[in-house]
C-alpha cells in the first residue's frame, strides 16, 4: 500500500526525534498524504468519509509503531482532524510559526490545536445547553475560515511581540495563552 510509505516516514521521524515529538505540521503532512492515497484507493464497501479514512491511517500507523509512547493517541488524532478541516493558508501560517518557534513552546501548542473551538464550521460551542434554541448564538459561535485565519494571525503575532525566537524556553512557556484565553481571543476575532 503506497500510503504506508508516508506513515513509515512519520514513524522514522518520531523514533529518531531527540528531544521533541513531531509537530502538528509534521503529523499533518504525513497523514494528509496517506489519507489522499487511501481515498483514491478506497475499496468498495469502505467509507470515504474523512474521519473514517483518518482513523484507518492512524490505526495503520499505530500498528507499525513498536513503542507505545510513539503512538498517535486521541488528542493528536483530534488535532490532525482539526488541521485537515482547515485550508492550506491556515496550515501554512502555523507551519511558518513553527519554523521560528518549536511547537512545544509556541503560540499554538498541540493541546490548543486539539480543541475544536477554532476549526471552521465547528459547532461544538454553540451546541452547549445554554445556547440551545438561540439561532443567533449558533451563527456567532460557529467559526468561519476568516475568523480562524484572524485567530491564527493574532495568536502568532501577539506571541512574537511578547517573546523573541531566541528567548529562553521558560519565557516562551510563560508567554503561552491557556485554553480559556485562546477561546476569548478567538471570540474577539
Amino acid at each position: 500500500n503506497p500510503a504506508h510509505h508516508y506513515l513509515h516516514a512519520l514513524r522514522i521521524q518520531h523514533v529518531s526525534a531527540q528531544k521533541q515529538a513531531p509537530s502538528a505540521i509534521d503529523f499533518l503532512g504525513a497523514i494528509k498524504e496517506a489519507v489522499g492515497i487511501e481515498r483514491r484507493m478506497a475499496r468498495a464497501g469502505t467509507s470515504g468519509a474523512l474521519k473514517d479514512v483518518v482513523s484507518r491511517c492512524v490505526g495503520e500507523y499505530n500498528r507499525m509503531v513498536t513503542k507505545k509512547s510513539h503512538r498517535i493517541e486521541t488528542g493528536i488524532k483530534n488535532m490532525i482532524m482539526n488541521l485537515l478541516r482547515t485550508n492550506d493558508e491556515i496550515q501554512g501560517k502555523i507551519h511558518k510559526h513553527y519554523d521560528v518557534y518549536p511547537h512545544s513552546v509556541s503560540a499554538l501548542p498541540l493541546d490548543i490545536l486539539q480543541q475544536d473551538f477554532w476549526v471552521p464550521g465547528s459547532t461544538s460551542r454553540c451546541e452547549s445547553s445554554k445556547f440551545q434554541g438561540k439561532g443567533l448564538f449558533r451563527e456567532i459561535l460557529t467559526p468561519s475560515v476568516e475568523t480562524c485565519l484572524l485567530w491564527v494571525n493574532r495568536s502568532t503575532e501577539d506571541f512574537k511581540r511578547r517573546v523573541t525566537a531566541d528567548a529562553s524556553i521558560k519565557a516562551k512557556k510563560n508567554a503561552q495563552l491557556d485554553e480559556e484565553n485562546h477561546i476569548l481571543l478567538h471570540d474577539v476575532c
